[in-house]
């Protein structure tokens, strides 16, 4: 249901901000393995109950955004680290996207330890879930999991995806970096907790 839109979003927004070369150059294996491992958490979606992995999903962001509210972050600004680490985290990335369908973790939290600035970083996340999307819509093609039925519905997504993008857009502009930062993490907070109370109680 979210391939057109988080696609189409992205797109957008990985084309958008005049870091994409830079992002590219410094994430380039991050992005490979988030979009490779993107195939084997998919083709595990017949092993595990959906709403459990929905429901770890969602602690995951939860606790991730509670950690960059008081400000405990990971540093990885040496560059000797910057590709194996990427690696890993995207690895990682890519096998819980393709289980879940969401590109937020621990992707996010990568990108914001390399010390990327606000504008770098939305651009990055941008290139992650566009790729991320190109790889789980053909790991579900592939299984005839996704119907005409299914692109209708994604399609209809459109107007409030880009809705919320833009509104999105003007806040950032109008914010400091702290603030941006502070903001990110009380969504990613609220979404976290809203993703794990609603699988839980399903």
């Amino acid at each position: 249901l979210i391939l057109i839109p988080t696609f189409l979003t992205n797109v957008l927004q990985a084309s958008r901000g005049g870091h994409g070369r830079e992002a590219v150059r410094l994430t380039w294996p991050f992005l490979l393995a988030a979009t490779v491992f993107t195939v084997s958490g998919a083709f595990t979606l017949s092993y595990f109950r959906a709403d459990v992995m929905s429901a770890l999903l969602g602690l995951g962001l939860a606790v991730y955004g509670l950690l960059g509210l008081f400000k405990l972050r990971v540093n990885i600004r040496d560059r000797w680290w910057h590709h194996p680490a990427g690696v890993a985290f995207g690895a990682a990335n890519g096998f819980l996207t393709g289980m879940t369908g969401s590109s937020a973790v621990p992707g996010v939290f990568y990108l914001q330890s390399i010390g990327l600035l606000r504008d770098q970083l939305v651009q990055s996340m941008g290139i992650l879930f566009t790729l991320s999307t190109v790889g789980l819509a053909w790991s579900l093609r592939t299984q005839d999991l996704l119907s005409m039925n299914l692109g209708v519905m994604s399609a209809a997504a459109l107007a409030p995806a880009f809705l919320g993008m833009s509104v999105g857009n003007r806040i950032r502009r109008r914010i400091s970096e702290e603030k941006f930062r502070t903001v990110l993490c009380v969504a990613l907070l609220l979404l976290g907790l809203y993703v794990a109370i609603q699988s839980l109680a399903g």
